[in-house]
Parts: structure tokens; sequence; C-alpha cells
């Protein structure tokens, strides 16, 4: 397991955890059914981009722009099974996993950054 792959499951525990402490605690009224599922999806995925990144066998822009890509079709996907299986708490389910979305897209640009910076130091 490398540096990415252990704080991108670090990041998903630490949200969950928080989402499970305010949803719970502050909000219950919002709290959402099958919470586990999305940081579970999201590591899934990330674990699938870093090594396809690792190994840099694509056309740099392309191959980010086509994780991207399927990582969204992939989140429409989840999200609408969730809808069709749970015909309640839809909209808090949406909302917790835009949460998740956003980080991983901060984590993901932070991730392609430090990547981009180690090549270059490579190639000097």
């Amino acid at each position: 397991m490398n540096r990415y792959s252990v704080i991108l499951v670090l990041l998903e525990m630490l949200l969950y955890v928080a989402g499970k402490v305010i949803l719970g605690v502050y909000m219950p009224e919002y709290k959402v059914p099958g919470l586990i599922v999305i940081p579970l999806v999201f590591v899934l995925l990330g674990s699938v981009s870093i090594a396809i990144l690792k190994n840099g066998t694509g056309k740099g822009v392309n191959m980010i722009m086509g994780i991207k890509a399927v990582r969204f079709m992939m989140s429409m996907f989840v999200i609408g099974i969730y809808a069709l299986a749970c015909r309640e708490h839809i909209l808090e389910f949406v909302v917790a996993y835009g949460v998740f979305y956003l980080s991983n897209i901060v984590f993901e640009t932070w991730m392609l950054l430090s990547l981009n910076r180690k090549k270059e130091k490579d190639n000097l």
C-alpha cells in the first residue's frame, strides 16, 4: 500500500466518523441510512485511480479526464441505485455523497500535483 492509498483511507475514515457524529448527535433528523457505502465507494474508485496514475500508462490529461468521467458516472450510478433501493432520505444521501465527492476531488488534485512534482524532479 502506498502513501496515497493510506491517506485516502484515512480521509474516508475521518469523513465517515465526522458524518456519523454530526448527523447522529447534532442533526439526528438528517441521519443517512447506508452512510458506510459512500466511503467504501470512494476508497474503491480512489484505489483504482491511484493505481492507474502511479503506473502512468496513459496520456496525461486524457487519462486524468477519463478517470474523472468514470468517477462521475459511477457516482451517478450509486446515487441512482440508492434512490431506487431506499426511497426515503434520498436528499440526505445526495448531500452526504456530495461532501465526500468534493473532498475526493480536492484529494485527487493534491495527489496529481504531488505526482507531477515528483516526476519533474526525477526528470531533472
